[in-house]
């Protein structure tokens, strides 16, 4: 009996709505209990649970069995009691593996419990000792260790009715933070007995206040990180103190506090904390949820992109109805509105698992989407883009033509229609906060997706009269929307080049399917490697160039497995007036060196550029 991983989901989560302790074992090579060993794990469980019945769980084995019992009843015995805990049994070709649920109040103590409870099994099975009561002693150590106590209890009881987030600052801590932001009190729950009774939340919180700020989350599996900062940036030119989370950092009120890919679940709380944001914007993606479950218990309007094919085959996610039920969360988890894709069934269909105060609100990019069409007839609101290029904003039959999407610099003059449906996904968020749709034009005219707002995610520089397209695309969907793009800005004679890779952790099916859309889009293809995730050297650049091949096998399809060299070797082979895509998966210093060993006076010039606008900022 093994434990092959655990991890506490601390908010909700794909299992449940709430904390979740999720374990995954394995039972292979444990025999099948007998019995009169099942008495004898009978008995354990009257030691634990005097005159109870623990609960009996179905389509599992009797080994199993015990064991997810002894997990309840041990918790219960602690002090801490779970309302929920089951054991599923994985489906082939893991027949003897198990996922252990249960909701906790405390890591420690859940951890500790099922380790117990794994002790337990194992010594009935190969009839060996164990000392039960030394080990309930420990248990109950760590139990009393962090019992919270009773007027502190009453506090926070009253803060859940409520509804006031709560938030232990620290696993073993005294401090709790209630309420979010601006609106957040932090209170001192130190064991002083009966004096903590006479603190009232009425004291902290006003009687119609229930801590919270506007929080808006936002998934999908391409286009988080530009929409997130679009909203964002939205928001403060019309006055209010942000905090925004993105793979590329942490930004409060626009500046940068911490950088890296901080798109989880403590980066979220991070944001939540801070007593000086008035909105929280928050890119919440796939991995992030599958660890850590989400930092907040709902947000006011939960954005879902889209989904396509992208980390399959990763933590138990093996389809795209399966990530569609990850993405899905941050929907479920709106409690006033969820901004969902039209032009994607999968987002469609998140609609009917919304709570039943939240209003779904769609976009597209096609004006005669019939869901789109539909939902305008029963009244309801969304957003698309008309065939003169407008952004649209509906109330049922109510239309407002808000901005073009030609007008804003992160579409590149239009080509861009993945960034054009980001702004509409961000349209609709605002419309739904309440903001003047000529407030949201004005601010969207203004943002810019370059090195410095939004880095290495479609920006446009210029080599030697050649165009340089910079962009993160990672997975096939978004190599088909910058292929796209590029096309689209394409003129006369100027020839296209890519270069290329992918993160190793794709299927060889996807990374073939990448190859198979670059070798019908671009002239000359380069594949290079950076980010092999675990994979041996050259097997992505070996699957890319062999879809290329298979679909353009008379193209210039060259395997540089060196990021700066790579970009050197296409901006060597492009001439002026072309352009060149670099999917570039390393940071903005990889790319100003591949530009040097080409042309190092514009290297600096674009060096220089940059440093200017961090400086700026």
């Amino acid at each position: 009996m093994k434990i092959l991983d655990s991890r506490f989901l601390r908010g909700p989560n794909i299992y449940r709505m709430g904390p979740c302790f999720v374990s995954l074992l394995d039972l292979q090579g444990d025999r099948k209990i007998e019995a009169e060993e099942l008495q004898a794990g009978a008995a354990l469980l009257q030691t634990l649970m005097p005159g109870r019945s623990p609960p009996e769980f179905i389509d599992i084995n009797e080994t199993a069995q015990l064991l997810v019992r002894l997990m309840f009843a041990t918790q219960v015995w602690a002090g801490f009691p779970p309302t929920f805990c089951d054991m599923v049994k994985l489906s082939p070709p893991a027949p003897e593996r198990y996922r252990l649920l249960c909701d906790y109040h405390h890591e420690a103590v859940a951890d500790e419990a099922l380790r117990l409870s794994i002790e337990c099994v194992t010594a009935i099975l190969n009839q060996q000792p164990l000392d039960f009561k030394a080990r309930l002693a420990k248990l109950r150590e760590l139990a009393d260790a962090r019992a919270i106590a009773p007027a502190a209890q009453v506090v926070l009881r009253a803060a859940r009715q409520r509804d006031i987030p709560i938030l232990r600052l620290e696993e073993d801590g005294p401090y709790f933070a209630l309420g979010w932001g601006v609106n957040q009190q932090h209170y001192q729950a130190w064991p002083t007995g009966c004096n903590d009774r006479a603190l009232a939340l009425s004291a902290m919180f006003a009687e119609n206040n229930d801590g919270r700020i506007p929080v808006v989350a936002v998934t999908g599996t391409n286009g988080k990180t530009t929409t997130t900062l679009l909203i964002s940036h939205v928001l403060r030119g019309c006055g209010a103190r942000t905090g925004t989370t993105t793979t590329q950092g942490i930004y409060i009120d626009g500046q940068c506090v911490e950088r890296g890919d901080c798109s989880g679940y403590w980066s979220a709380r991070r944001v939540l904390t801070d007593r000086s944001v008035e909105v929280a914007t928050l890119e919440t993606a796939r991995g992030g949820i599958l660890k850590r479950g989400l930092a907040f218990d709902r947000c006011d309007v939960g954005v879902v992109l889209n989904v396509s094919s992208d980390h399959l085959g990763l933590d138990g996610v093996e389809t795209l109805n399966d990530l569609a039920h990850v993405k899905g969360l941050v929907a479920r988890c709106a409690r006033y509105t969820a901004v969902l894709n039209a032009d994607d069934p999968l987002c469609v269909l998140m609609r009917d698992t919304l709570s039943p105060d939240c209003k779904p609100v769609f976009f597209a990019m096609d004006p005669r989407n019939q869901v789109l069409l539909d939902h305008f007839r029963g009244g309801a609101a969304g957003a698309y883009l008309n065939d003169e290029g407008w952004l649209i904003w509906c109330r049922g039959s109510k239309c407002t033509k808000v901005v073009r999407a030609k007008d804003l610099p992160f579409t590149m003059q239009g080509h861009a229609r993945h960034n054009t449906a980001n702004a509409l996904a961000a349209l609709a968020v605002l419309c739904c906060l309440g903001f003047e749709t000529a407030e949201i034009a004005r601010s969207l005219t203004g943002f810019v997706s370059d090195a410095q707002t939004n880095p290495l995610r479609g920006n446009l520089f210029e080599v030697d009269g050649v165009k340089l397209i910079v962009d993160y695309a990672h997975n096939v969907v978004a190599y088909r929307a910058v292929c796209e793009m590029a096309r689209s800005m394409q003129k006369g004679t100027a020839r296209l080049l890519g270069v290329v890779t992918s993160p190793g952790d794709r299927r060889y099916e996807d990374l073939y399917e990448m190859g198979q859309v670059c070798g019908r889009t671009f002239d000359e293809l380069v594949v290079y490697e950076q980010d092999p995730r675990g994979r041996c050297a050259g097997t992505i650049t070996h699957e890319i160039l062999r879809g290329a091949s298979s679909v353009a096998p008379g193209k210039l399809l060259h395997n540089e497995p060196s990021i700066r060299h790579a970009l050197w070797r296409g901006l060597t082979a492009a001439n002026s007036g072309d352009l060149l895509v670099f999917t570039c998966a390393g940071t903005f210093e990889d790319l100003v060196e591949g530009i040097r060993l080409k042309n190092p006076a514009e290297a600096e010039r674009i060096a220089r550029e940059v440093s200017t606008l961090h400086s700026a900022t």
